[in-house]
């Protein structure tokens, strides 16, 4: 299983927040440390995930775009 996860989202779409949300805490329960794009950080309150997204390609080892 990958251990550093890049979710980006840049636009708002119907329950993307949501959806984020949940795989957050799913991925953090299994010890993932997660980086989360700008918007997505500021929307679910999580500004100590965010890395800006052209960073995440060398830090991530796996990026999902919701």
């Amino acid at each position: 299983m990958f251990r550093r996860i890049g979710i980006i989202v840049n636009e708002e779409k119907k329950d993307v927040v949501r959806d984020a949300r949940l795989v957050l805490e799913w991925l953090e329960t299994r010890k993932v440390q997660v980086f989360l794009s700008p918007w997505l950080g500021e929307r679910i309150e999580r500004p100590d995930l965010i890395i800006q997204t052209e960073d995440m390609g060398r830090k991530a080892q796996l990026i999902v775009s919701l």
